[in-house]
């Protein structure tokens, strides 16, 4: 058991080094874009809010070419806008499938008494307890990170909240 813990703290330890920021970055949500007119979806990122209208762009923008990719919308030609924390779905997968593993590990560590192995543990039983609680564990993580906040403008500007929209738009890009 406590290879198994140090194996889990350790693999822990280095995927938080793998995700962790070296400098800050600005915060990046994935939109998704329907419009009215033609009822297909963009996706993209929330360039800037403006009174009447949005301006988006398709890839995340370079400081250098920040101009020529932005695309306006107004707010009479949207339906909805969804957003949703950019690598959230990622995050949420792999911080799933460690608490799957964590807890098929210790349901792995029960007793078996059938079992012949001089640990006490059967080693097949211990693997597939853990392996199922990684695969239940990363789904579950694949369920609650693909959620999307989801904001219903239907065309009207008393829909339209600039406020609301303010924390999901791209910021601080010098040109």
């Amino acid at each position: 058991m406590k290879k198994a813990l140090s194996l889990f703290l350790i693999s822990f330890a280095l995927i938080n080094l793998a995700v962790a920021q070296i400098t800050p970055k600005i915060r990046q949500y994935d939109m998704w874009l329907t419009s009215n007119a033609s009822n297909q979806s963009m996706k993209g990122y929330l360039f800037e809010v403006r009174p009447s209208s949005i301006l988006t762009t398709e890839s995340f923008p370079e400081a250098s070419s920040v101009h020529s990719r932005i695309n306006e919308h107004d707010i009479e030609d949207i339906r909805t806008l969804e957003f949703r924390k950019q690598g959230k779905l990622g995050k949420s997968i792999i911080f799933g499938a460690i608490i799957g593993t964590a807890v098929g590990l210790a349901v792995g560590k029960m007793d078996d008494p059938n079992c012949d192995d001089a640990n006490g543990m059967c080693t097949r039983t211990n693997i597939n307890v853990v392996l199922g609680g990684m695969a239940l564990g990363g789904g579950i993580g694949a369920l609650l990170g693909s959620r999307k906040i989801k904001i219903p403008l239907n065309g009207k500007k008393e829909n339209y909240r600039l406020q609301q929209l303010i924390k999901y738009q791209l910021a601080d890009i010098e040109n």
